[in-house]
């Protein structure tokens, strides 16, 4: 196979890779607001089996005792279990792709070897996230457990996104795509950290409303929004600074003609999908919490802190010559 093919079939398995741990999310995100962070009261298999029942006739008759966990007896409901399962697998088949990333990486360690010590780091985090999965399940949720899971994943998005720019370098920098980016780089960190905050909050946020949730049975979903305490103010402020960053930003991309049209295209990315969560942030507050809107506020942060990524490695780039041919575009 040509270098050329070789590292077009990298590049394209690396963005499925991504968009697997897209994918993660969002099942972590329906795990959470469908409550079945505990379908599976063990890891890595459910109820002591690799495929999970169907029905409570199919478990032990001291199962609620067996699989007890910090206390609390385990639950059998079979909507909940095949929840947290699906999540489970499909967090496996993201492993599986990153293994076969890596794997494919192995030639680069020649031309790039970063290209090489990131894939084989991304293959060590999703790792350390199927243990760390284990820990959150054995914490009975616990809070903190799950703000790091959720900082991981935000984590892996980074390296993964990372490994696709230096496997694409002659790309990014053909042309004038990206020229004119070096006055944005300042405010684009800004953005950056504020959104990873921003996202880290709203785990926070999150587990706020699964206790109120817990503690009054499921019942007044109207009420809780009115008793979420100092993270959702954080939340919201954040949520306001976000905005303006963005407005600036983009009213300073419309207007700069020396700024390449693939700069421009990504910030008016960010630009769309920052409104987009605007629009589900206000969904959440007014139509009082809807489930279907929770996974997706959590995926559309993602897919924004991915695109704020994508113009910092190029930012952190900019005076980026090729090396060799043997980075074909």
């Amino acid at each position: 196979m040509s270098a050329k093919r070789y590292h077009s079939l990298f590049r394209r398995f690396n963005l499925i890779t991504i968009g697997t741990v897209y994918l993660v999310i969002l099942a972590g995100g329906v795990v959470r607001c469908t409550g079945s962070g505990m379908g599976c009261p063990d890891w890595p298999r459910c109820f002591g089996t690799w495929v999970p029942p169907t029905d409570e006739s199919q478990l032990p008759s001291d199962y609620k005792q067996k699989y007890k966990v910090q206390g609390h007896e385990a639950e059998f409901n079979v909507a909940k279990t095949w929840t947290e399962y699906g999540n489970r697998l499909v967090g496996a088949l993201t492993g599986v792709f990153i293994f076969c990333m890596f794997i494919y990486s192995i030639p680069f360690f020649k031309e790039d070897k970063q290209v090489f010590y990131f894939s084989l780091l991304s293959l060590f985090i999703v790792g350390f996230q199927g243990w760390l999965g284990a820990k959150v399940v054995a914490s009975y949720l616990s809070p903190v457990m799950i703000t790091i899971h959720m900082g991981l994943a935000m984590v892996l998005i980074g390296v993964l996104w990372y490994v696709y720019f230096r496997a694409s370098k002659t790309i990014w920098f053909s042309g004038t795509l990206f020229d004119g980016l070096r006055p944005y780089r300042l405010w684009m960190w800004l953005l950056a950290i504020t959104t990873f905050l921003q996202i880290i909050i709203g785990t926070q946020v999150r587990e706020e409303i699964d206790t109120l949730a817990a503690s009054m049975n499921h019942q007044g979903r109207g009420e809780w929004i009115n008793m979420l305490g100092e993270y959702f103010l954080a939340h919201r402020i954040l949520s306001y600074v976000i905005a303006v960053l963005t407005l600036y930003i983009l009213i300073k991309a419309i207007s700069d003609i020396q700024l390449g049209k693939g700069a421009k295209n990504v910030i008016y990315s960010i630009a769309f999908f920052i409104t987009l969560e605007v629009i589900i942030g206000y969904v959440l507050v007014f139509l009082q919490l809807p489930a279907f809107a929770q996974p997706l506020h959590l995926l559309n942060g993602s897919i924004i802190l991915g695109l704020e990524f994508i113009l910092l490695m190029v930012m952190l780039n900019i005076n980026y010559t090729p090396l060799s041919s043997s980075h074909v575009k």
